[in-house]
């Protein structure tokens, strides 16, 4: 005589749909369609667009133009060269 273990009835018949259950594909993919082009009937709305839009880089053209430029470079003084840089401050120039 053997022994029967325990089994619990819920864990046999989850075993029993895992085995019996081969049909099943984790990696299902479903499929592409094609992607129809997008065509608008509009044309006067581009062109209107267009126009718009090469307007306002016009104006913003002008508007760059008329403001202050952003900085002012003036020339560096020759006598303050030597004495930031340290270079030409042993040369005579009477020579």
């Amino acid at each position: 005589m053997g022994y029967i273990a325990p089994v619990n009835n819920y864990q046999y018949q989850q075993y029993a749909e895992r085995v019996t259950m081969k049909d099943y594909d984790p990696y299902q993919l479903t499929p592409v369609y094609r992607v129809q082009p997008y065509r608008r009937s509009n044309r006067d709305f581009e062109d209107q667009l267009e126009r718009q839009m090469n307007r306002t880089d016009q104006t913003d053209e002008v508007t760059i133009k008329k403001e202050l430029p952003l900085y002012h470079s003036a020339p560096i003084p020759p006598h303050l060269i030597p004495k930031y840089t340290g270079k030409g401050q042993h040369f005579n120039e009477s020579i």
